[in-house]
């Protein structure tokens, strides 16, 4: 597949309203994806940009050009979000056997809870820490930076980084702002964190050893 370079186009529409007239601007995005994808999962990928910028259609192409659907949502009313089962079965299969790399290696645990609960609150009970811990947010771009490949990393560790950048990609399609919390000192619990479209946190929970 040849290079595809990201663009955006504005198109502008006269829409009869009410006894007069409003112009309505439509944002067209093209966004390269990777071959080797079935249809569903883009589609899946596709309805998750479009929470973010509301449109009332998705349009669907052949590698022709030629139109093969018209999915109208009617102004932004799309299928509902992955229910939060499905995002838990999803980060089980992407977290399986993946181990955080520091002074000693740890897994990756799961859960969630109500949006109505105090999230630091909670990040406590399940760290074991008390409230007065050291606690630190860093940004998430920054967390998973690490991860990006470089020349001294050896082959075991380039293949764990693309786990983790996989499952970068794949919170940021799911979660709202997601955060990464570190609580304590020496043994310190990690937290990525973030809330999804029908109003729950998922946590993802790891500890790193830094004597």
């Amino acid at each position: 597949m040849g290079k595809v370079l990201f663009n955006r186009r504005k198109t502008y529409h006269l829409v009869p309203e009410k006894g007069d007239w409003k112009i309505v601007e439509e944002i067209t995005q093209y966004i390269p994806l990777k071959e080797g994808k079935n249809k569903a999962d883009l589609l899946k990928e596709i309805i998750t940009l479009a929470r973010k910028n509301k449109p009332s259609r998705i349009l669907i192409y052949k590698s022709g050009g030629d139109l093969q659907e018209d999915r109208n949502y009617g102004g932004g009313n799309l299928p509902p979000a992955d229910p939060v089962a499905e995002i838990v079965s999803k980060l089980k299969k992407l977290t399986e056997e993946l181990y955080y790399p520091s002074e000693s290696d740890y897994l990756i645990e799961i859960s969630t809870i109500s949006a109505k609960e105090n999230l630091k609150d909670e990040l406590y009970k399940i760290s074991g820490k008390p409230a007065d811990s050291l606690t630190e947010e860093i940004l998430f771009e920054d967390f998973f930076d690490r991860f990006n490949p470089q020349d001294w990393m050896d082959d075991e560790q380039k293949k764990n980084g693309r786990r983790f950048l996989k499952l970068k990609k794949y919170l940021e399609m799911v979660l709202d702002d997601p955060l990464i919390f570190r609580i304590g000192e020496i043994e310190i619990d990690i937290f990525i964190t973030g809330k999804t479209a029908d109003n729950n946190f998922i946590i993802l929970k790891t500890t790193s050893i830094e004597t």
